[in-house]
């Protein structure tokens, strides 16, 4: 017949060799995130990857918060929200209209207009609220350098982009 407490006094050292040598395991994880449309709303489905023994799915919504804000919804982590604003953001930019400037009277995107002392203007009519005829002539007589007529050509000059009916500072 076996000692009870001889036993039990084994069971306890191996819990404590057990304790001592645990080891821990760092797993891989793989983030894929995806925006999507539906119903007018825009979707980040993040699909989460662990060492291909687990795999979990959640969807956020995203939308343009004003002034030009893109949200999401709160999710699991900072570093994993940042990357669902910056996929939004490169969804806006590969599906929206790109603009170099937006016009100071109405908000519209422009690619070329008026350039007058560092505002902007997309037509004569929007130009026409600030500086009247008469005076746009006498301005852009004594300054040319600060009021002029231009088109911007330059990928490098696009600072606005219009998605969903939304002018967007990018």
């Amino acid at each position: 017949m076996k000692d009870y407490n001889a036993t039990l006094l084994q069971d306890e050292k191996r819990y404590e060799m057990k304790k001592q040598f645990t080891l821990e395991r760092t797993y891989d994880a793989y983030v894929t995130i995806e925006i999507i449309e539906r119903n007018n709303r825009y979707y980040a489905v993040v699909d989460r990857n662990l060492d291909d023994l687990w795999e979990e799915d959640d969807e956020y919504e995203c939308w343009i918060d004003k002034p030009d804000n893109l949200m999401t919804e709160e999710n699991r982590t900072e570093e994993e929200y940042d990357a669902i604003i910056e996929t939004f953001r490169e969804y806006i930019m590969a599906n929206g209209v790109k603009y170099a400037r937006k016009c100071t009277c109405c908000s519209k995107g422009m690619n070329e207009g008026y350039f007058a002392d560092y505002e902007y203007f997309c037509s004569d009519d929007c130009l026409y609220t600030e500086f009247p005829p008469t005076i746009w002539a006498k301005v852009t007589e004594e300054n040319e350098d600060n009021y002029y007529w231009t088109e911007w050509e330059d990928e490098n000059d696009y600072q606005y982009v219009l998605f969903n009916n939304q002018t967007i500072e990018i």
